[in-house]
């Protein structure tokens, strides 16, 4: 058996001797299907020391610790290192100890973070025993006694470096009002206390978790969205002529693209909020400027009216089996041209006349020949994805291609981390929802958004300029500037969220840190480069 690892009837006395005072304790969840969870714990060495011998006998990196305490047929656990999910877990593993026993997860100003609650059949296995685990428990003083004066302290934490820590805490944690500001001044002071009798391990992990609690409050609560109006047709019918419009402003060239993309953003704050009259207005006014750009360029579009949405009446199909293959054809090449036009790869302006010569044909209830083009698009939009350069890569100096592309990397990993904590936020959500109780819990996963804060656009901004600067002094600053940002990206992302969620988060498999570190180290290398 592992140092303090727990089991069988050593569990069971630890366990009894948690209704009498709190008693330390470290546990490493099981990674597989299979329970091989350890839990570990002793009457009288610190977490911190459990959770170091725990974590080197599991093999695992996951681990936490503090102390719990047992009341009835409930263990309340207080949680100096923080993991998620972990009632679940631990209350599997100390049901395959035969002790079935209700789990509660509290920091270590009391709040609780989770908890696994149902109503247990009565049993005696934790009565009796008192006596024996008396006389057991002060052998152990004496010989834990006797042990501590021979062993040295070992990677003990500089005492200077947690008062730095503390003063630093202080103005912050004195500020806050009400019962939260009440309970972690008096954490703080009690960890005052900590360092004056010289148990720097302990003081050491509860600074670190006063200051996230600190973080916690400090942060101002994320209001909830309202909820959605009720849909109406109107909504809907306005919320369709929306969508397809701006499928037709996605083949449209700069600048009118980006203006009319942003108005298009107001319409559908518009539909959002209720306000179909003036949506349908703002509509109105973007058909006719989607109309007035294709006339500008009549080569991009011979029959402006027929794509700005305000369509003539069309000719009756000449052969209503082909109209019916080229409506199903239209549904699935539309989003591909448009995809393919965004990514600015092979010959674009090519592309978008042979898609709009096959609409204008269809239109014409041609469908036949709208149909017998539709291999000769394919085609193009093929080598268009094979490109390894757009259009615009090409037109820039080879010495900077290296900082758009990498550029390019870091802003599509960003959209990635966000879609990859939407997907976890959802995960969480559907879980807890089913779970009595979990409305609080529920309304703080929208700050799990919170952890990309830090992760913002100041690198690409910063390469943005750095692609326009010649080279010289001015671009050798601005590699210094992005090399500083990256550090500080790199030494978010080695923070304890980041570390965790990307393994056994409890909800879902998400990819954050090990992407995002990848987009970085090839920024890295075209600075370097």
């Amino acid at each position: 058996m592992a140092d303090f690892e727990a089991t069988g009837d050593e569990l069971h006395t630890l366990v009894r001797l948690g209704k009498k005072r709190p008693m330390p304790f470290a546990f490493c969840p099981s990674r597989g299907g299979d329970d091989e969870s350890l839990f570990a714990s002793h009457r009288k060495k610190p977490p911190e020391m459990i959770a170091k011998a725990a974590r080197k006998a599991s093999g695992q990196t996951k681990v936490c610790y503090g102390t719990f305490t047992v009341e009835a047929k409930l263990m309340t656990l207080v949680l100096v290192k923080e993991l998620p999910s972990i009632a679940k877990k631990l209350k599997k593993h100390l049901r395959n100890e035969r002790l079935p026993m209700n789990v509660k997860i509290v920091d270590v100003m009391g709040n609780e973070l989770e908890a696994d609650i149902e109503d247990l059949p009565e049993d005696d296995v934790l009565e009796g025993g008192d006596d024996e685990d008396d006389a057991n428990d002060a052998v152990e003083d004496v010989a834990e006694e006797e042990t501590l004066q021979d062993e040295p302290d070992e990677d003990l934490p500089d005492p200077k470096v947690l008062a730095r820590q503390l003063k630093d805490l202080q103005p912050g944690i004195m500020a806050l009002q009400g019962d939260a500001g009440e309970k972690l001044s008096a954490a703080l002071a009690g960890t005052v206390g900590l360092l004056k009798a010289g148990d720097l391990a302990r003081a050491e992990s509860t600074i670190n978790a006063i200051a996230r609690a600190y973080e916690r409050q400090s942060k101002p609560e994320q209001a909830a969205p309202p909820p959605p109006p009720p849909p109406n047709p109107e909504a809907m019918a306005a919320a369709q002529r929306l969508t397809k419009l701006r499928g037709h402003i996605g083949l449209l060239d700069d600048p009118a693209k980006e203006k009319l993309t942003a108005a298009l953003g107001l319409v559908a704050k518009q539909i959002g909020g209720g306000d179909v009259a003036r949506a349908t207005q703002a509509m109105d006014a973007i058909e006719q400027a989607i109309a007035k750009a294709k006339a500008i360029n009549p080569e991009a579009d011979q029959n402006a009216e027929a794509h700005a949405g305000n369509e003539a009446p069309q000719a009756p199909p000449e052969n209503p089996e082909a109209a019916r293959k080229w409506e199903e054809l239209v549904l699935r090449l539309e989003p591909v041209v448009l995809a393919t036009i965004k990514a600015g790869k092979g010959d674009i302006n090519a592309i978008k006349l042979k898609f709009f010569s096959m609409q204008d044909q269809a239109a014409a209830g041609k469908h036949e020949a709208a149909l017998a083009q539709g291999p000769a698009l394919a085609e193009m939009i093929r080598t268009a994805q094979a490109a390894t350069q757009t259009q615009a890569e090409t037109a820039i100096p080879a010495d900077v291609v290296q900082f758009v592309q990498s550029r390019l990397s870091w802003i599509n990993t960003r959209s990635q981390l966000r879609a990859e904590i939407e997907k976890l936020k959802s995960a969480m959500d559907s879980t807890l929802s089913g779970i009595e109780g979990m409305e609080e819990a529920m309304a703080e996963t929208g700050k799990l958004f919170t952890y990309l804060d830090a992760l913002d656009s100041r690198l690409e901004n910063t390469l943005e300029e750095l692609v326009k600067s010649p080279d010289g002094p001015e671009r050798q600053a601005l590699k210094t500037k992005a090399r500083q940002i990256i550090t500080e990206y790199s030494a978010e992302l080695d923070g304890d969220f980041f570390r965790d969620v990307d393994g056994d988060n409890g909800f879902a498999s998400v990819k954050v840190r090990g992407p995002a570190i990848a987009a970085l180290e090839k920024v890295s290398a075209a600075l370097a480069a």
